[in-house]
């Protein structure tokens, strides 16, 4: 309530520049004098790109890497280029030129070098191990069979996704993006979410709502599945067709063990993606400000030594999957599988594969080899990343991709801070104006009553 009393004395005084005086200091001074206090983070939704309404309460943010006020640590500065466009510009190897990996790669029973030690009997139906750093194939059985891959393909949505968005970037989930059978990792409508945190929760947690909600952040189901299907063509993943960007089971769906370990060596030579898969829990944000930890499905982690992880899978369809990696004495082996039959257990079999990769690794002559990469294509302007745009060109885009990057989020904080700071000076000032207003009037009021009584009193003195 604004004190009336000091300027009330002033005007009984007959001081009109002590009551003016008054006036504007003590209705004003609070707002010049106070000090500058932190903007309220925009609320950034998936449908735009401008601060949310006064009214519109801001989403709860997930704890992960601290609160946006602080400072997130960015993407790795360089990732292996990803297919920006499709088709790639060039194919030195195409299905037509021969299997992909060489000719031993066209069988379907198992495949090993000589000198290799004997393969381990698992279930799986197709399987490969692979030096991650030269490769070489060691050893596989039926790598180019094609099966449902289950939730092993989101290790080629990471990879699509990891150098597109952001990962300091903030996304609101939406009713749409939580339309996915579950397993899922949590994610509520309304609640904003660091993209790294997203990332998180598809690979260790296998959120299939963390995979559709990434899908949402980069523009929408259709858009990641078809940016999906360029990268495995780019990365000559040709057995590989994405529905899906959880990899729960549709029609024409598909990959191999050999595309499986090409994802796989393509994803660890992106840091964020190793770091991601090596993760053994997480505290993921739950409505209402709650939190929950989500420990990592992958059991290789925890339990094999020099396990990087990586992803498994599962549906009633595809069997159990698996993609694990590790390292030991300087190498890192990776052993991918597919229609495993014992479930939960499939680990078991995967950690059988990494064992003989280990015991085979520079004693057996390797079967084949996991290809390079395609040649990048050229960039066009209309294939340039949302997350590498300037903040002004995401502010005026209607084109733009949900997810804005921390430079657009701190250019809408500083706006809504030069906004909030004008209207904070602005509306004490007014109410200066009108206090000053009032008080000229009731000055000359006040004066004029003190004329008409001093007249009175002299009249009646004269008489």
């Amino acid at each position: 309530m604004f004190p009336f009393s000091p300027v009330l004395r002033s005007l009984r005084r007959g001081s009109l520049v002590a009551a003016v005086t008054a006036a504007v200091t003590l209705t004003a001074w609070p707002a010049l004098a106070a000090s500058p206090t932190t903007p309220a983070t925009p609320t950034v939704t998936s449908g735009s790109l401008s601060p949310s309404p006064s009214h519109t309460p801001n989403p709860v943010v997930s704890p992960f890497r601290g609160p946006l006020a602080e400072p997130c640590p960015g993407a790795a500065d360089e990732h292996p280029t990803p297919a920006l466009t499709g088709p790639p510009s060039s194919q030195p190897t195409t299905p037509a030129d021969g299997p992909i990996g060489g000719p031993a790669m066209d069988g379907s029973g198992v495949i090993v070098g000589a000198g290799a030690p004997t393969a381990p009997n698992i279930t799986a139906s197709s399987w490969v191990v692979a030096d991650a750093d030269t490769g070489e194939i060691l050893g596989a059985k039926d790598p180019h069979g094609r099966f449902l891959p289950a939730s092993t393909l989101k290790t080629l949505t990471a990879v699509t996704l990891i150098p597109r968005l952001d990962p300091c970037a903030i996304y609101t989930a939406t009713p749409a993006d939580l339309h996915a059978e579950c397993t899922c990792a949590g994610v509520a409508a309304g609640t904003a979410y660091r993209i790294k945190m997203l990332f998180t929760a598809m690979l260790i947690y296998s959120g299939n709502d963390a995979a559709n909600t990434l899908a949402g952040a980069y523009g929408g189901i259709d858009k990641t599945v078809a940016a999906m299907n360029a990268e495995a063509h780019y990365l000559k993943a040709y057995d590989t067709t994405a529905g899906t960007p959880s990899g729960l089971d549709t029609p024409g769906e598909r990959s191999s063990a050999y595309d499986l370990a090409l994802i796989a060596r393509a994803g660890l030579a992106m840091p964020d993606f190793a770091s991601y898969v090596s993760t053994r829990h997480v505290l993921f944000t739950m409505p209402k400000g709650k939190t929950q930890t989500l420990f990592t499905h992958v059991k290789l982690l925890p339990n094999y030594d020099g396990a990087i992880g990586i992803k498994n899978g599962f549906t009633i369809a595809a069997q159990a999957t698996y993609v694990g990696a590790a390292t030991r004495n300087g190498h890192t082996i990776i052993a991918t599988l597919m229609h495993s039959t014992v479930g939960t257990a499939v680990w078991h079999e995967d950690a059988a594969l990494l064992d003989w990769g280990f015991a085979a690794e520079g004693k057996a002559t390797p079967v084949g080899q996991l290809v390079e990469p395609d040649l990048p294509p050229i960039p066009t302007t209309a294939a340039s990343s949302p997350a590498s745009s300037a903040a002004g060109a995401a502010l005026t885009s209607s084109s733009a991709s949900p997810v804005v990057t921390k430079e657009t989020v701190a250019a809408l904080a500083s706006r809504k801070a030069s906004s909030a700071g004008g209207v904070s000076v602005a509306v004490p000032l007014t109410v200066a104006i009108v206090v000053v207003v009032a008080a000229v009037v009731a000055f000359f009021s006040l004066q004029r009553r003190r004329r008409r009584r001093s007249m009175t009193i002299e009249r009646a003195l004269r008489f």
